[in-house]
């Protein structure tokens, strides 16, 4: 075989490999953001990716609003390769519409699209409870009178011009924060950044926190978990497994004993200690996470206003809810049917909890990305927090992106986020668009 030959030869295979690998149906929203208005004919596209035409004749799909219930349903010909669906629909909310077909030897496929319908007017489902910003001062004044008592340990940093720290530091009732410290290795003063983890249990990566202190960061890495951040994986793996299994639960029916309680006052004495930090440059102090550590970051924020700037990707924990409104239960799912719990219990307890109640405390800008195919956090309870936030907001709209952002669905929060934090380091304030 001939140089030439086998260079076609492999040319074909990859794109033989390609368009299988990405065959398949596509569903995007009529409208590019993914945002109509109320009373505005809802559409969708609905594309057969890399598959001949009259591969698939004929589409089932089904329209559900953010709660389950169907709105709309039928067939979409797909006889030409592409489609739309349309739908007539009145009120405020999240739709999602559900495509699934097959034929002729094809295997089944499946996509998902959403539409936002009048955000801005999604409501909350419960009020404030009337005593929660008395609950948390009370909480806030605990946590003064416990010193931090912080105890740094130097650790190994493959990193030059970077210094890098294990942090203990001490909460009320004997329980402990444990975080990584990194900054950068010369003297002056620098901007601060507190990082937050998404939900689980796992060994906290020196990977999140170093990078940033090259950057010119003073940098704060926090477990979320009053766990050591280095053991080997078998030991995150039995905690996940035994004493905090489903740790979500704990105490979710008592605002005394619920997991949440320390894991929040962690992210006020984060804030505290960067900017009791003689290195902090007493200007610039950001929040930032994905999923349970953007709620831990709006909780932070809503604690302790020496927080200037939020920087949130799909946050979870918001309109816990959402129930109540007939809308779909959002992580940490806290109004999920629970055996030996108490609904109203739960309903009580979860609103000292919810990022909801703690965004109308928070002031400074804040740049929040929302997935509107996101089952985890639920979209309509990410734009129903927006809205309680007392600064200026940028709303990144994600049309495309479930809770993990699968395919670079989230790659528009996450551009914009590097734009922010590069503004925020030169102490600038970013420009939000319209």
């Amino acid at each position: 075989m001939t140089m030439m030959n086998r260079g076609l030869q492999l040319a074909w295979l990859t794109l033989a490999f390609t368009l299988t690998a990405r065959a398949g149906l596509e569903v995007v929203p009529g409208n590019a953001s993914g945002l109509f208005a109320k009373g505005e004919r809802i559409v969708w596209k609905v594309e057969a990716k890399n598959l001949p035409a009259g591969k698939i004749a004929n589409a089932r799909y089904s329209i559900k609003e953010d709660g389950g219930q169907v709105v709309g349903q039928g067939t979409v010909d797909l006889k030409t390769g592409s489609g739309e669906i349309a739908v007539d629909y009145a009120k405020s909310g999240i739709l999602l519409v559900d495509v699934d077909a097959e034929g002729d030897g094809q295997s089944k496929l499946h996509a998902t699209g959403g539409a936002a319908v009048d955000q801005a007017g999604i409501p909350r489902s419960a009020p404030r409870p009337a005593d929660f910003d008395a609950f948390w001062q009370t909480r806030l004044e605990e946590l003064a009178k416990t010193p931090a008592k912080p105890v740094l340990v130097p650790e190994p940093c493959n990193r030059a011009g970077v210094r890098f720290w294990r942090v203990t530091m001490d909460l009320p009732q004997g329980q402990k924060m444990q975080a990584q410290l990194a900054r950068p290795d010369r003297p002056g003063k620098f901007p601060a950044i507190v990082m937050f983890q998404y939900a689980g249990v796992y060994q906290l990566p020196p990977g999140n926190v170093i990078p940033k202190a090259a950057e010119g960061w003073l940098a704060l890495n926090v477990n979320a978990h009053d766990l050591p951040l280095n053991e080997p994986v078998d030991f995150y793996k039995k905690q996940s497994e035994g004493a905090l299994k489903n740790y979500v639960a704990i105490g979710n029916d008592d605002r005394e004993k619920s997991y949440f309680l320390r894991m929040f006052l962690a992210c006020s004495r984060a804030v505290d200690y960067l900017a009791d930090c003689p290195e902090w440059d007493g200007h610039t102090l950001v929040v930032t996470g994905t999923s349970q550590g953007g709620l831990q970051s709006i909780v932070a924020a809503g604690l302790n206003p020496k927080v200037t700037a939020v920087l949130v990707n799909v946050p979870a924990g918001c309109d816990d809810t959402a129930p109540l409104a007939g809308r779909a239960v959002p992580w940490p799912y806290w109004l999920k049917e629970q055996a030996g719990k108490d609904r109203e219990a739960l309903i009580r307890t979860c609103g000292y909890f919810d990022a909801v109640n703690f965004a109308s405390r928070v002031k400074c800008p804040a740049l929040v990305s929302i997935g509107l195919l996101d089952r985890t956090a639920t979209a309509s309870g990410v734009f129903v927090m927006t809205h309680e936030l007392r600064g200026p907001v940028e709303r990144v709209v994600l049309p495309a992106s479930d809770h993990h952002g699968n395919g670079g669905a989230q790659a528009p929060y996450h551009a914009r986020a590097k734009v922010w934090l590069e503004t925020l380091k030169a102490g600038k304030v970013p420009a939000i668009p319209n």
